[in-house]
């Protein structure tokens, strides 16, 4: 049996922030500090091959960061800040190569929209994070990169696909780095590293100028550290530049940091404990223990906790859209770039230029082997349908305003090797925004500490009560 242990979270947006309002600290010291870190721990045989390509103008925007501080003229909460981009999400200025030797050197001719935001809100951009190839798997492999490993312990598996967005925030590279999720992509690793993340409702976030996995499941979103800086992150990629708004994250995130009880109070909190698994069904007790544990404490501090039944298995089955739309998506992804090294999504596959990972999920979604496309894909978006009508209504008849369960089942497995036991579904499925938050963390044998994470589910275009609960908890987990 592991033993259970808390961890303190690595560097934090608020820190930083903190640092530069002080003046103890420039934007370009900042970006200097990032630039140190990951020489120091990406390369080499036990590196964390969380980085693809560094920013070539990343200490210009840092000095004109530094300059807009001193004039007073700030253009966000994160202006000045150091962040890293998913490389499957496109940059003018630095390679895109999607984590795949194919794409190596492409360049996109623009920003894709969360990364124009946060750059216009002042933030610096810093490079490029791994991932596995075309954001396709959840291994934590990259053709182009190498095998990601965990920063907790080399011999554990990062997750995916956001990898080394979750790595590079958990080894103190930059407070905040954003990544994709259709299936999971940005929770799972968030799990397997112990940081938190948020999956907004589709459709709040830009996604243009993504690799596309599925039309109807793609979201992007911010890896932080703390609930504060991921929901600071998700305000700026939705244009808000911290004018305070009914739909902001950060103001009800910091009342939850400030008065976790108060927050709670009137909330219900549904649990799930079974049956949302996409594959692997092993449990680790610790985990459960610790999850459990996070459910005492927010009945504790005053929410209504109320046991909460997942969607029927059959149902989550059915309401998977990626098979029938990856080849489309894919396809006009590239006839609207030119310059690709590719045109299609089968010259795609026929390159091999991939992990293997990547190329089971690529053989399930070539044309021959996804069935009639159109007519299957109608018949998903009507279980999907039927999914949404099912939670709205279970969830209106117990008064729930968030779903909780665990992230995964257990602590981050061997390296390179498939995540099992995870329960990310129901939220790209039903079209819910959700957020992943580290619970605690388990002493595996050989004495490191590997975390558990919890995830938060609600109704769409409600993260703001994802972060009064995820927020009061980490606040009540820390004291």
């Amino acid at each position: 049996m592991h033993s259970v242990k808390v961890s303190s979270p690595p560097i934090t947006v608020e820190e930083l922030t903190g640092l530069l309002g002080s003046g103890e600290a420039s934007s370009v010291e900042l970006v200097e500090a990032s630039f140190e870190r990951i020489a120091t721990l990406d390369d080499g045989f036990d590196g964390l091959r969380a980085v693809i390509s560094l920013s070539p103008h990343a200490r210009e925007a840092a000095r004109e960061a530094d300059a807009r501080r001193r004039e007073g003229a700030l253009r966000s909460p994160l202006d000045g800040i150091p962040f890293l981009v998913k490389d499957c999400i496109e940059t003018f200025d630095t390679a895109t190569t999607h984590g795949s030797s194919l794409f190596r050197g492409w360049n996109s001719t623009q920003d894709a929209g969360s990364v124009r935001a946060l750059r216009r809100a002042g933030a610096v951009m810093v490079g490029k994070a791994s991932l596995d190839d075309f954001a396709a798997a959840t291994v934590g492999v990259s053709s182009l990169r190498g095998t990601m490993p965990n920063p907790a312990d080399m011999s554990r598996t990062v997750g995916g696909s956001s990898g080394g967005s979750a790595s590079s925030v958990a080894a103190g590279y930059v407070p905040v780095a954003i990544g994709t999720d259709t299936g999971g992509s940005l929770r799972i690793p968030a799990a397997a590293c112990g940081v938190t993340t948020i999956r907004p409702t589709p459709g709040t976030v830009p996604t243009d100028g993504i690799f596309p996995r599925s039309l109807g499941q793609d979201a992007v979103g911010p890896l932080a550290a703390t609930v504060l800086g991921a929901a600071i992150a998700v305000d700026v990629m939705r244009g808000f530049r911290g004018v305070p708004d009914d739909r902001c994250l950060a103001p009800p995130a910091e009342q939850a940091r400030q008065d976790p009880h108060r927050v709670l109070r009137g909330l219900t909190i549904g649990v799930v404990r079974g049956d949302l698994t996409v594959w692997g069904h092993m449990v680790d007790p610790d985990v459960t223990k610790l999850v459990e544990h996070a459910v005492d404490v927010l009945a504790d501090a005053g929410a209504r906790v109320v046991e909460a039944s997942p969607p029927a298995p059959q149902l989550l089955d059915a309401t998977a859209l990626i098979t029938y739309e990856s080849a489309i998506a894919v396809d006009a992804y590239l006839a609207a770039r030119p310059t690709a090294p590719v045109r299609t999504f089968v010259e795609l596959v026929e390159s091999k230029q991939y992990s293997a990972a990547a190329g089971v999920a690529f053989e399930r979604e070539l044309p021959e082997n996804a069935g009639s496309r159109q007519s299957t894909r109608l018949g998903v978006m009507a279980q999907r349908a039927v999914l949404r009508q099912w939670t709205r209504g279970f969830w209106d008849s117990d008064g729930i305003d968030v779903v909780m369960y665990a992230t995964t089942q257990h602590v981050a497995g061997p390296i390179g090797a498939l995540p099992t036991g995870v329960y990310t579904r129901w939220a790209e499925h039903a079209d819910l925004p959700a957020l992943a938050l580290p619970v605690g963390f388990v002493e595996v044998p050989g004495g490191a500490l590997l975390p558990a994470s919890a995830e938060f589910l609600a109704r769409p275009f409600r993260e703001d009560l994802l972060v009064r609960v995820a927020g009061a908890l980490e606040a009540l987990l820390v004291d």
